[in-house]
C-alpha cells in the first residue's frame, strides 16, 4: 500500500515539476513577446513620426513646385515680350538701314 502511495506521490511530483517547468517556459516566452511588442510599438511610433514628416515635406515641396511653376510662366511671358521687342528693334534697324541705302 505504501509503495502505491509512493508511486502516486512520485507521479504527482513529476507532473507538478513538469507543469512548473512548462509555466516557466511560457512566462519566458511571454516576456520575450512583450519585449518584441514593445520594440515594434517604438518602431511603429518612429515610422508614424517619419510618415508625418514626409507628408509635411511633400506638402512643402508641392507649394514650392507651384511657386516655381508660376515663376516659369512669368519668365515665359517676359521672354515672349522680349522676343517681340527684339523682332521690332531688328525690323526698325533693317528699315533704317534700308532707308539710308535708298537715301545714300
Amino acid at each position: 500500500l505504501q509503495l502505491g502511495f509512493r508511486m502516486i506521490q512520485n507521479a504527482y511530483n513529476n507532473k507538478i515539476a513538469s507543469l512548473e517547468q512548462e509555466a516557466r517556459g511560457l512566462r519566458i516566452t511571454c516576456d520575450e513577446q512583450k519585449g518584441q511588442a514593445s520594440t515594434l510599438q517604438r518602431k511603429n511610433s518612429a515610422l508614424e513620426v517619419e510618415l508625418v514628416e514626409a507628408h509635411q515635406r511633400a506638402q512643402q515641396l508641392s507649394e514650392e513646385n507651384k511657386e516655381l511653376f508660376k515663376t516659369v510662366q512669368q519668365l515665359r511671358r517676359q521672354l515672349s515680350r522680349l522676343e517681340g521687342l527684339k523682332k521690332t528693334v531688328l525690323e526698325s534697324i533693317a528699315d533704317h538701314q534700308q532707308s539710308e541705302c535708298e537715301l545714300g
